[in-house]
């Protein structure tokens, strides 16, 4: 199963979700000629999951990091 596809959301997959979204107005998605398309935008949606989950774990390591349990033990020295 995939996402609601959107070509604007998809850039990189854009093709691929045209060409499949075709195959499926006509008969051939009933005799898996649209399967091998599926298999493209599989990959294609995956590559671009694995390149967002690499950017935000690069823009977090960025960010200042809160230590939880300090916050809490100087917060019960000041009660």
């Amino acid at each position: 199963m995939h996402p609601l596809l959107d070509e604007k959301k998809y850039p990189k997959c854009a093709k691929i979700i045209a060409e499949l979204a075709e195959c499926h107005k006509s008969y051939g998605r009933f005799f898996g000629k649209c399967n091998e398309l599926k298999k493209q935008l599989d990959t294609c949606l995956m590559e671009d999951r694995k390149e967002k989950i690499k950017q935000n774990k690069h823009i977090s390591a960025l960010k200042p990091s809160h230590d939880m349990k300090k916050q809490k033990s100087d917060h019960k020295e000041d009660s």
